[in-house]
């Protein structure tokens, strides 16, 4: 899936310029109050935006990130969705 970076506009799902050594976030996961039993993860939205959503669980996801000019990078990470929707960790694997 396509995944957005953190602290973009909703809709924009671009790909971005990003400077070398610089860390950027993305938008991985979260879940609502209003629906504390469901984790979501972002994924490129068709056309007004698709969540993909998990029941409470140990989750481990691999991350990689694609660039132009530079070499791929990927990450593995563990997310603990067990303590309910405010308590949500994420975690080198």
């Amino acid at each position: 899936m396509v995944l957005k970076w953190a602290h973009e506009l909703d809709w924009n799902w671009n790909p971005r310029d990003i400077e070398h050594a610089v860390p950027r976030r993305l938008d991985l996961c979260y879940a609502l109050q209003s629906a504390p039993q469901q984790l979501r993860f972002f994924s490129h939205p068709v056309p007004a935006g698709v969540q993909t959503i998990f029941p409470p669980g140990l989750y481990t996801v691999r991350i990689r990130v694609d660039a132009q000019n530079a070499a791929d990078v990927e990450g593995t990470f563990d997310i603990d969705f067990t303590h309910g929707w405010s308590q949500i960790t994420i975690t080198v694997a």
